[in-house]
């Protein structure tokens, strides 16, 4: 073989790992962001405070999947691992927001346990979300 297409067909893949991988990990930041909202959602008591929840989490949501969706068609993706994907991503925020309702009795949303676990995984998220945004 051709060493210079050799070389060629070994940056490609190479690039393509690193991209499925970037993808993988996207998707893991996604699952933990989108449950945390949910709980935050779930945990409200106040219909001043889910209204106005609601319509940013929409939004939200539909920038984030559009993104992931961006991300997983450069990947070009089998359509099982694509519908995969999105079933996961489109069953964690209202996962999360069974989770809250669940334990709005006793989840204080304001504990300091809360916060720093909370935060901890946006932080995270985010870290992520930077990473592979820049990547895809």
């Amino acid at each position: 073989m051709n060493p210079r297409l050799q070389n060629n067909l070994r940056i490609q893949l190479g690039s393509n790992v690193s991209l499925l991988l970037g993808l993988d990990v996207l998707e893991l930041g996604i699952v933990f962001h989108s449950v945390f909202i949910g709980v935050d959602m779930g945990a409200s008591q106040s219909v001043a405070t889910i209204r106005p929840l609601l319509v940013a989490l929409s939004f939200h949501q539909f920038f984030e999947g559009v993104g992931l969706g961006g991300c997983t068609a450069q990947a070009q993706f089998k359509s099982k691992s694509s519908a995969i994907m999105s079933f996961f991503f489109s069953l964690t925020t209202p996962l999360g927001i069974v989770v809250g309702i669940g334990r709005s009795s006793t989840y204080n949303d304001n504990s300091r346990t809360a916060l720093i676990v909370e935060g901890t995984f946006n932080a995270l998220a985010a870290g992520i979300y930077s990473h592979i945004y820049g990547t895809c």
